[in-house]
């Protein structure tokens, strides 16, 4: 079943309203031989996850370039659109995660803002298969790492003093009081099933996590004062997960893109995924 056919730019109503009609009867057909009670609960969290898209649609259209209107009108009519929308569909009715909403809906949003062979769109259908291997945790988890690793302040500013440079460093890193939340369960073995589904990757070799706070963007011999950090709030918190293994892992272009989309939805951000 096609859920989706040629829409113009400038109709994200309509195109919600044609995918909401589509999909929820397309989703009563799959799940038909299933109970009452299922085909129910199934229906409402593709609902919930359709209301969630129609407000994310409706963000990128207003806010999509007169340059990048094509880009959309080609993502509409590819059918390697069709297929997400079908997947990721199906995964948004099998939970009642927000999480997983939001991943999946974000993922959307960017295969209509690219072209079918971006890297972003080749790498969003194969985090659309992988959403339902991922736990709440595991997410949040993705987003903390993203932090860490991938997002990075834009330009080098410079300090002559210490005291400036590590009050830079504080209001950089304080999001991380944000990103620790839900974490408090977090293992090696949480670690392990993320590099099974090729989320990370963990060495041998371990970064040191003053190396990474220093930001590498003061292009002189100072170094953050940890003590500062320390006293932070979140520190406890943050220290705990990071003892857990994070100074081992490396993210994977899938494992990066599911952060980086987790760490502005909750940030409110808009940041440029590093390969895009």
């Amino acid at each position: 079943m096609d859920l989706i056919t040629p829409i113009v730019a400038g109709a994200a109503g309509a195109f919600i309203k044609q995918l909401g009609e589509k999909g929820v009867n397309w989703l009563i057909q799959l799940v038909g031989s299933h109970s009452q009670t299922v085909q129910a609960q199934a229906k409402a969290n593709l609902e919930n996850f359709l209301i969630r898209l129609a407000k994310r649609v409706e963000v990128l259209e207003a806010e999509l370039p007169a340059s990048e209107r094509q880009v959309f009108e080609e993502a509409l009519s590819h059918p390697s659109l069709s297929l997400l929308l079908q997947k990721s569909m199906v995964s948004a009715a099998s939970t009642e995660s927000e999480d997983r909403h939001t991943i999946l809906s974000e993922l959307i949003a960017q295969r209509l803002s690219a072209g079918a062979d971006d890297m972003i769109a080749l790498v969003g259908a194969a985090a659309c298969d992988i959403v339902n291997a991922l736990s709440s945790k595991h997410i949040r988890l993705l987003g903390l790492i993203a932090r860490l690793l991938s997002i990075r302040p834009i330009g080098k500013p410079e300090f002559t003093e210490q005291g400036e440079y590590d009050k830079y460093l504080l209001t950089w890193w304080a999001p991380l009081a944000t990103l620790c939340e839900g974490l408090e369960g977090v293992n090696e073995l949480d670690l392990r099933h993320l590099a099974g589904l090729s989320c990370i990757t963990i060495s041998v070799g371990a970064r040191q996590l003053y190396q990474l706070f220093a930001l590498a963007v003061v292009p002189s011999a100072m170094e953050p004062t940890m003590t500062a950090f320390e006293a932070e709030a979140w520190w406890g918190d943050f220290k705990r997960i990071w003892d857990v293994g994070l100074g081992h892992v490396s993210l994977t272009t899938l494992g990066e893109l599911i952060g980086v989309l987790y760490h502005d939805s909750q940030l409110k951000s808009e940041t440029v995924i590093p390969w895009e």
